[in-house]
């Protein structure tokens, strides 16, 4: 059912319009323009004599508030079709009217507009769509551009991967570590290549994937440069995922470890060698605090056992014991004599694998 506005005398409008129209089940609108066009009306009739100058401005004040209203004029005998179609007729019809005419007409008219409201709508929503999606073009374009600038001032290498390892970035520091140009990396590189050992690349994947929040940290690996060289690096990698929660890319932070490694080994070395020096130091103070100890006893004991001797009156068993034990004391001296000497921290192996300190003076480890 349509409702149609109608401009007609009463006998028209009462008569033969509303007999024809109601049977096609349209409802008809009688009145002054604003009010009977603004109620949804979708078609306009207006009939038409020789004395009725009200039609043009009924029809020109519908247009005013329906532009897309199709207007139908019903003309008299003497009125020209052309004057209709100039006051803002969409169509005319002569009478009198044939049954079924003006309902056939009017639903052309109607069907007509019907398509043309679809085809505005469709344009509408058509503009509407390219709008939205010149506006997430525009968005992704910022967006991108934001990431790039943010990923150059990473001051640490990040790249990134597709699921078939095809690289997607490769930020400038990851330029400056690896030698690689960014467009070289992409075209050029699969993802296994950075690694300096293929099952390294396996092995970070597989803790990714077996990770609960599919990601891992501080992995030792090393990657590859350009050159060949073989970068030991600390590694945090994890996989990103779509709106749909599905998996589309890798992506890998890495800090190149060189230099701590480096300062770590000199650091080491250093340490090791503060050790020794306070060993040899310690060794040199125990040896001459030793000889300086065993010293005076030792000295004692050689001066009584002279005087035993220059006494005499022994037993010649008893003078070769007293003989036997000064030379033993006169080792014991020389040994104390060495002592004394050491300048240098030196060992040298003894029984069950203990080392004792070497009594060789001037002799430099």
């Amino acid at each position: 059912m349509a409702r149609i506005a109608v401009h007609a005398g009463p006998q028209l409008a009462e008569g033969v319009l509303r007999a024809e129209l109601e049977l096609g089940g349209h409802e008809l609108l009688t009145g002054r323009p604003p009010g009977v066009c603004a109620r949804e009306a979708v078609a306009a009739l207006v009939s038409v004599n020789a004395t009725d100058p009200d039609a043009t401005t009924w029809t020109t004040q519908a247009l005013q508030t329906r532009s897309s209203l199709p207007v139908i004029w019903i003309l008299a005998e003497g009125t020209s079709a052309a004057d209709a179609l100039d006051a803002g007729a969409t169509d005319v019809i002569r009478l009198p009217l044939t049954p079924g005419l003006v309902r056939a007409r009017l639903e052309g008219h109607i069907r007509a507009a019907r398509v043309q409201r679809e085809v505005v709508m469709a344009r509408a929503q058509q503009m509407e769509a390219v709008a939205r999606a010149a506006q997430a073009q525009a968005e992704l374009a910022e967006s991108r551009d934001f990431l790039e600038r943010l990923l150059a001032v990473i001051p640490d290498p990040v790249v990134a991967a597709d699921l078939e390892g095809r690289l997607l970035c490769f930020n400038r520091a990851a330029q400056e570590v690896l030698g690689y140009a960014e467009q070289e990396a992409l075209d050029e590189l699969h993802a296994t290549d950075l690694y300096g050992n293929s099952d390294d690349a396996r092995r970070v994947m597989e803790a990714i994937r077996g990770s609960e929040d599919l990601r891992v940290e501080k992995v030792k690996v090393r990657v590859r440069s350009r050159s060949g060289e073989q970068i030991p690096v600390l590694l945090w990698g994890f996989q990103l995922h779509d709106g749909n929660g599905q998996a589309v890319a890798t992506c890998g932070l890495f800090r190149d470890v060189r230099e701590t490694e480096s300062l770590t080994f000199r650091l080491q070395r250093a340490t090791g060698q503060l050790i020794d020096s306070e060993k040899r130091s310690a060794a040199i103070e125990v040896a001459g605090a030793a000889a300086h100890e065993l010293n005076q006893p030792l000295t004692s004991v050689m001066g009584l056992l002279e005087m035993m001797q220059i006494r005499g009156n022994l037993e010649e068993e008893t003078e070769e014991r007293l003989e036997r034990a000064y030379g033993q004391l006169e080792r014991m001296a020389e040994i104390v004599r060495e002592l004394s000497d050491v300048t240098s921290y030196r060992t040298t192996p003894y029984v069950q694998g203990v080392d004792i300190l070497d009594l060789k003076p001037g002799e430099v480890e």
